[in-house]
C-alpha cells in the first residue's frame, strides 16, 4: 500500500465513493467488461443500479472507469509526502487512507450538492472519513500527530483528484448528464443545480439544463412555456419535483410534460380578466419556479376567503333566525340556530354546546312568558334528540322536551301539554336507568312526578296524584339527604305538595305526612343557609297547616299559618320576588277569610281583601293568566262573604256573577281543578 493503490479494497472503495453502492468484486474493478445485468446483480435490486435504466447504467460505469484511471495516473505524485520523514508514520497514514476509502460512501445527490467543487468535495470526503473512522480521522483527536497527518493527506489527495477531473471537459460531459439522469430516475433528490466556477462552469450548467429540457419535453412545448412567461428555472424546478415522485425516467418524462401543461394553464388562467389578486401573484411566483411560495399564497387567500365566507354565513344565519321569529316560524328559526352553531364549531357542534343553546332559549321563554321562545326551545329539543348518540344524550334531549311541554302546559289550556310532558319523561327513563345513571334517573322521576301532579290538579278523580307520589318517593330512594341534601330537600317539598293535593282537605293522614315532608326539608333549607328557599318551604308548611285547620275547623291552628306567611313575606319583597310575594299574599287573603268565618271577626275580611288586592296588583306585573284568575276568584269569595256578613244582600248577585265568570274562564283555560276548588269554597260559605 505504501507504493500503490492497486488493490481490491482501495479501488473498490473509490468505486463506492462515486456511486454509493456496496463493495464489488476484484474482477469488476480491475477493468474487465461487465456482462449485461452484472452490476445490477452485484449491487442488489434495491441499490442505485436497481433503479437505473440501461443508459443510466452505462453512464455510471464510464464515470467509475474515468475516476479510477485519474487516480492511478497521478498516484505516484499525489501519494508523495515530503513533509513526512518517518517511514513508519508515512506507512501509518497510507494504512489509514487504505482502510477508510472502502467505508466512504457518496452518492450522486451529494456530489451535486457540492457542485463538484474540489475544495468542497475534499471537505465532504473528510467528513465522511470522520464518521467512518472517528479514531483515525476524528477532529476531536487532532492533537495526535498521526491523525492530523492522515486528515491532511486524505483532504489533499481528494482535492487534487476532483480538481483534475473538474478541469477535464470529457469527464464533465460524461458525469454531469449521468448525474442528472441518475437523479431524474429518483436515485436521490435534487437539491441544487450542478454548477462549476467562473464562466466555463456557467456554460457547463447551461449545457446541463439544455440536456435536461431536451430529454423531458420537445421544443414546441418549451417554447410555449417560455411564451407564457415561465422561466427555465421554473422548468428545472418542475423536473426536480417530478424526480422526487417517480422511479423511472420514462415516467418522469410523462409527469413533467403534464406539469408543464399545467404550468402553462396556470399562466393562461391568470391572464383572464377579473382574476383574483392572489391568483395573479401565485402565477407570477409559479412562473419564476417559486412553487412553494405560490402554493402558500393561494392557501393564505383561501383562508381569508373561507373566513370571510364564514363571517358572512354567520351573519346571514343570525339575521335569518331573527326574521323567522318575526315571521312566527320557530321551527325554521331553530334550524338556522343549529346550523349557526355547527358553522362556528367547524362541523357538528358538540352536544353540550347545543344544550347550552337550548337552555338559553328555554330560560328566556320561561322568564319572559313568551311562547315564541318556548316554541324555539321545543324545536331545539327535538333536534337535540335527533343529534343525540349516547344514552345520556338521548335521555337529556327527552328531559329537555318534557320540561318544555310542562312549562307550556302550565300556561296553556287543556291537558295535552302536560300529557306530552309525562310521556317525554317516561321515555327519558328508558335511557336514564337507575343502574347506569342514578342521578339522571332521579331527576327524570322528579320531573315525571311534577308533570303528573300538575295534571292531577287539573283533572281530579283518577290515580294520577298517587302516581306522582310514587315517582317522588322513587326519586328519594336515590336523592338521599347524605348524598345530595339540597336535591333531597327539594324532592321532599314537592312530595309535601303532592300529599296536600292528595288530602284534598279531607285526609288528615295525608296532611300530616305532608307536614312531615316539609319539616324534613327544613332540616336542610334553613333560614341562615338560604332565606329564599327557607321562605318557600315555610310557605308550603303554612298551606298544609291551613288545610289541616280547615279540616278540623280550628282557628288556633291558623295563627301559626299566618306567622309563617308573614315570615315569608319579610323575605320576598315586591322588588326582588314579586311572584312569590303575590302567591303568599293570595294564600294569606284566603286564610284571613277562613279565620273570619271561624271567629266571626268581620275586620279580618277587610284585611283579606287588602292582601288580595296587593296580590292581584303584583300578578298583573308578572304571572300567568291562571294566577291572576285564581287571585281574582279568591277576592270574589271574600266579596261574597262580606256581603253576607255585613247584611248587604243586594251585593250578592254581582259578587256571585263575578265568581261564576272567573270559574268559567279558569275552566276554559284548562284549569278545571282551580275552578272546582273556588266553587267548593263558595258552597261551604253558603252552608
Amino acid at each position: 500500500m505504501a507504493k500503490s493503490l492497486a488493490n481490491v479494497y482501495t479501488i473498490t472503495g473509490l468505486t463506492n465513493l462515486v456511486v454509493g453502492g456496496t463493495i464489488m468484486t476484484a474482477t469488476a474493478v480491475a477493468g474487465a467488461a461487465l456482462p449485461q445485468g452484472y452490476a445490477q446483480a452485484a449491487f442488489g435490486s434495491s441499490s442505485i443500479f436497481g433503479k437505473l435504466t440501461d443508459q443510466n447504467r452505462r453512464d455510471t460505469e464510464r464515470v467509475i472507469k474515468t475516476f479510477r484511471k485519474q487516480l492511478e495516473k497521478n498516484w505516484s505524485s499525489w501519494s508523495d509526502m515530503p513533509h513526512v520523514r518517518d517511514d513508519g508514520q508515512r506507512a501509518s497514514i497510507l494504512k489509514s487512507f487504505d482502510d477508510v476509502i472502502p467505508k466512504i460512501r457518496l452518492d450522486s445527490a451529494e456530489m451535486v450538492d457540492e457542485r463538484l467543487d474540489p475544495d468542497r468535495m475534499a471537505d465532504l470526503m473528510l467528513r465522511k472519513a470522520e464518521t467512518a473512522m472517528p479514531n483515525a480521522f476524528g477532529a476531536h483527536v487532532t492533537r495526535d500527530t498521526d491523525v492530523a497527518l492522515a486528515r491532511r493527506f486524505l483532504w489533499d489527495i481528494s482535492r487534487q483528484a476532483f480538481a483534475h477531473l473538474a478541469q477535464n471537459d470529457d469527464f464533465i460531459n460524461e458525469i454531469v448528464p449521468a448525474l442528472w439522469r441518475d437523479l431524474l430516475g429518483q436515485v436521490e433528490r435534487i437539491e441544487t443545480a450542478v454548477t462549476t466556477s467562473a464562466q466555463a462552469q456557467a456554460e457547463k450548467l447551461a449545457r446541463i439544463e439544455a440536456l435536461l429540457l431536451e430529454a423531458v419535453a420537445d421544443g414546441p412545448k418549451i417554447d410555449q412555456a417560455h411564451q407564457s412567461g415561465i422561466t427555465d428555472d421554473a422548468l428545472i424546478a418542475l423536473a426536480r419535483r417530478v424526480a422526487a415522485d417517480v422511479s423511472t425516467v420514462d415516467q418522469a418524462m410523462v409527469e413533467l410534460e403534464r406539469s408543464v401543461d399545467l404550468a402553462i394553464h396556470v399562466q393562461s388562467e391568470a391572464a383572464q380578466a377579473g382574476a383574483p389578486a392572489a391568483v395573479l401573484q401565485a402565477a407570477d411566483q409559479s412562473a419564476q419556479g417559486a412553487y412553494a411560495a405560490a402554493a402558500s399564497t393561494i392557501e393564505e387567500a383561501l383562508a381569508e376567503a373561507e373566513a370571510a365566507h364564514r363571517t358572512q354565513m354567520e351573519a346571514l344565519l343570525q339575521a335569518g333566525a331573527e326574521q323567522d321569529l318575526l315571521n312566527r316560524d320557530p321551527v325554521s328559526a331553530a334550524g338556522k340556530l343549529f346550523r349557526l352553531h355547527d358553522l362556528k364549531a367547524g362541523g357538528a357542534a358538540p352536544f353540550d354546546d347545543l344544550s347550552q343553546l337550548w337552555l338559553s332559549w328555554f330560560a328566556t321563554g320561561r322568564d319572559s312568558g313568551a311562547l315564541l321562545d318556548l316554541a324555539v326551545a321545543e324545536t331545539l329539543a327535538d333536534q337535540l334528540a335527533n343529534r343525540a348518540v349516547t344514552p345520556i344524550e338521548k335521555g337529556t334531549a327527552l328531559n329537555y322536551l318534557g320540561i318544555i311541554h310542562h312549562t307550556r302546559g302550565e300556561r296553556e289550556a287543556g291537558l295535552k301539554r302536560l300529557t306530552l310532558a309525562m310521556a317525554a319523561f317516561e321515555e327519558a327513563l328508558i335511557y336514564w336507568t337507575r343502574d347506569s345513571a342514578p342521578d339522571h334517573w332521579a331527576k327524570a322521576q322528579m320531573n315525571l312526578a311534577n308533570s303528573t301532579h300538575a295534571l292531577a290538579q287539573r283533572d281530579r278523580g283518577n290515580d294520577r296524584i298517587g302516581r306522582a307520589i310514587d315517582a317522588y318517593e322513587a326519586a328519594l330512594s336515590v336523592r338521599t339527604q347524605e348524598a345530595d341534601p339540597q336535591a333531597w330537600a327539594a324532592t321532599q317539598m314537592n312530595l309535601a305538595t303532592a300529599l296536600r293535593t292528595l288530602a284534598d282537605r279531607h285526609d288528615e293522614a295525608a296532611l300530616q305526612a305532608s307536614l312531615s315532608a316539609v319539616e324534613a326539608a327544613l332540616t336542610v333549607r334553613t333560614q341562615d343557609a338560604s332565606p329564599p328557599l327557607w321562605a318557600l318551604t315555610i310557605l308550603n308548611r303554612a298551606l298544609s297547616q291551613a288545610d289541616l285547620a280547615k279540616l278540623k275547623d280550628d282557628p288556633a291552628l291558623l295563627d301559626g299559618v299566618l306567622a309563617d306567611m308573614d315570615a315569608a313575606l319579610n323575605v320576598w319583597t315586591a322588588e326582588t320576588a314579586a311572584y312569590y310575594r303575590a302567591t303568599t299574599l293570595m294564600h294569606k287573603g284566603s286564610v284571613l277569610r277562613h279565620r273570619s268565618r271561624l271567629t266571626g271577626d268581620p275586620a279580618l275580611l277587610d284585611a283579606s281583601r287588602a292582601s288580595l288586592a296587593e296580590a292581584m296588583a303584583l300578578f298583573a306585573q308578572d304571572s300567568t293568566p291562571v294566577d291572576r284568575l285564581t287571585a281574582e276568584g279568591q277576592d270574589a269569595l271574600t266579596e261574597l262573604l262580606m256581603a253576607s256578613v255585613l247584611g248587604e244582600p243586594d251585593k250578592l248577585p254581582a259578587a256571585r256573577a263575578r265568581l261564576d265568570q272567573i270559574c268559567e274562564d279558569l275552566a276554559e283555560a284548562g284549569h278545571m281543578g282551580n275552578a272546582q276548588l273556588l266553587e267548593q269554597e263558595a258552597q261551604a260559605m253558603a252552608s
